[in-house]
């Protein structure tokens, strides 16, 4: 996994507009960092070495802009718990029913299955923006992690 440096950070908070605070370079750079999905909670026990002082409020509300910004966005899961995910290219979530665990699954030809799809079905005064797909299952043997052989 290539790791997202603090310059990458400050490009796109400047991009967007954002100002460049301490609290949102390192939510940032930690949640594009990581690959599981983590919730606030878990943000938070990692934020709080790198920002001293920092809250959980203040995590909540930084997420907040990050989403309303399109620079993270906010997955559901079934289990009701809140993850966040900074990867914003088009993806789908696998989800393990029995771990808890989200893995990203980027595939061109699903996506563009789904496109057509939704544009075939003539949906009037309506234009697609994105949609979200989550995948649930269970792995077959909790030894061994999610692999993902696309085309």
């Amino acid at each position: 996994m290539n790791l997202v440096q603090k310059d990458t950070v400050l490009h796109l908070l400047k991009e967007s507009g954002l100002k460049a605070t301490p609290q949102r370079i390192y939510t940032l750079l930690t949640l594009r960092n990581s690959k599981d999905h983590p919730t606030a909670e878990k943000l938070y026990q990692e934020l709080m070495e790198l920002v001293p002082g920092i809250s959980l409020a203040t995590i909540y509300k930084t997420l907040d802009t990050l989403i309303e910004h399109h620079l993270a966005s906010k997955v559901n899961t079934v289990d009701g718990i809140n993850r966040f995910d900074a990867n914003m290219e088009h993806h789908f979530h696998l989800y393990d029913e029995e771990s808890g665990t989200l893995t990203d699954f980027s595939n061109s030809s699903l996506f563009e299955a789904l496109k057509s799809f939704i544009d075939s079905e003539k949906v009037e005064n309506f234009e697609l923006s994105s949609f979200s797909l989550q995948i649930n299952g269970r792995k077959k043997d909790s030894t061994k992690p999610v692999n993902i052989n696309s085309k």
